[in-house]
């Protein structure tokens, strides 16, 4: 345990801008969160070549209400209705096109 003395004193000299007592407590190291690396190389023309890739996040708690999530839960619709519904959309969006491109191509 750290006495609260030093924790004092440690406070003091950075108020005052001066040098931490000897037995300051040393200051708490800050971990990022999230923290993603990427290593490319570029050695082979267009192929795209990972050398290295790493990903990490920080182990957390995260505590949520039901009610919250059941709220949440409401806006998403996964029905097989729904989506039927829009791959019928997508399709009819690109028959549009491909009628449209006749057109303009036969004109």
């Amino acid at each position: 345990l750290i006495p609260t003395d030093a924790i004092k004193a440690a406070a003091a000299a950075a108020a005052a801008d001066k040098p931490l007592p000897k037995d300051a407590p040393p200051a708490p190291k800050v971990i990022p969160f999230f923290q993603l690396s990427l290593v490319k190389s570029n050695q082979h023309g267009t192929l795209d070549f990972v050398r290295y890739f790493s990903f990490l996040i920080q182990e957390m708690e995260l505590h949520l209400d039901e009610s919250f999530v059941l709220r949440a839960l409401g806006f998403i619709d996964l029905s097989a209705n729904s989506l039927a519904q829009r791959l019928q959309s997508v399709d009819d969006v690109t028959t549009l096109a491909a009628t449209a491109n006749n057109v303009a191509s036969s004109a």
